[in-house]
């Protein structure tokens, strides 16, 4: 079989950075800091490591194994794509199914930590592999973050602009979605959201991009939502003056990208803040 060296090169700079931060094994999974299944190429790091493009899929390496889950609408393409890398495909469904959560337990000794990036792993997710894993002794680290150490040429974070989505066709104003979603937050027992699914973001906003994920309409941001303040987090480099501009109609502040965890250290302790654990990180949760 011939040997994929540029991937096992990348296997060994990810033992190596992990070797030095105590990491035994670490979880790579398919998703961004939104929860989607499509992301934009700054958060394909999964893609990166093991040479696998499909949209699905979960990276584990550790000291000595590395393997990726796949459904069944990759199998083929995974095992093409996997030669001669040192991964092994595992079967994410199907009657050879394996379940990556217990392969994981069951390839880590008691007292070994397991490294994730808690900016990609919702916070239902993360819940669920720190349980499985305590039940052994292992630690769960979620703010372990090789790859901007080990990945030289990392795409950055797409600056695409946005646009208005024109409300003559939408049918609703940005007024009317906030007061709808807040009416839903209070109902909750809320008095604060912040939003991190894109969809939800580009619905409540009225806005759009191109390219910031292909073949999607959807722009990276985030969204914090009271009775008093709307804030959109994104690069100033995306707003458009037509984007400021309708920002500006609907009392929007614009914060950086990258400031919404010093934001979130700003709120009161007393704030009922809501949060969706599917579409919401891990990383955010622990910042809350």
């Amino acid at each position: 079989m011939k040997q994929n060296k540029e991937i096992q090169d990348r296997i060994s700079a990810l033992r190596g950075f992990m070797t030095q931060n105590g990491i035994s094994a670490f979880i790579v999974p398919s998703t961004d800091p939104h929860s989607g299944e499509y992301v934009p190429e700054h958060w394909e790091s999964r893609r990166w490591v093991s040479g696998f493009s499909g949209s699905a899929g979960t990276v584990v390496i550790t000291t000595d194994k590395a393997g990726l889950w796949t459904d069944s609408r990759y199998f083929i393409q995974a095992e093409e794509q996997l030669q001669g890398t040192g991964f092994e495909m595992m079967k994410e469904d199907g009657p050879e199914a394996v379940n990556l959560i217990d392969w994981v337990v069951e390839n880590m000794s008691i007292n070994s930590t397991l490294g994730i990036d808690g900016t990609t792993f919702s916070i239902s997710v993360a819940k669920q592999i720190e349980e499985a894993v305590a039940k052994k002794g292992i630690k769960l680290i979620t703010d372990f973050c090789p790859f901007d150490k080990i990945y030289p040429d990392r795409p950055s974070r797409p600056l695409n602009k946005i646009f208005v989505h024109d409300e003559q066709i939408v049918g609703e104003t940005v007024d009317s979605k906030t007061r709808r979603i807040l009416e839903k937050v209070n109902e909750e027992g809320g008095e604060a959201i912040i939003l991190s699914a894109l969809d939800d973001i580009a619905w409540a906003t009225n806005l759009r991009t191109a390219n910031d994920i292909f073949f999607s309409p959807m722009f990276v941001s985030y969204l914090y939502l009271d009775k008093n303040r709307r804030i959109l987090f994104v690069d100033s480099e995306k707003l458009t003056p037509a984007v400021e501009e309708h920002l500006q109609k609907y009392n929007f502040e614009v914060m950086p990208y990258e400031s919404v965890y010093n934001f979130i250290s700003t709120l009161s302790a007393e704030t009922r803040l809501l949060i969706d654990p599917d579409k919401t990180s891990r990383s955010m949760f622990d910042n809350i």
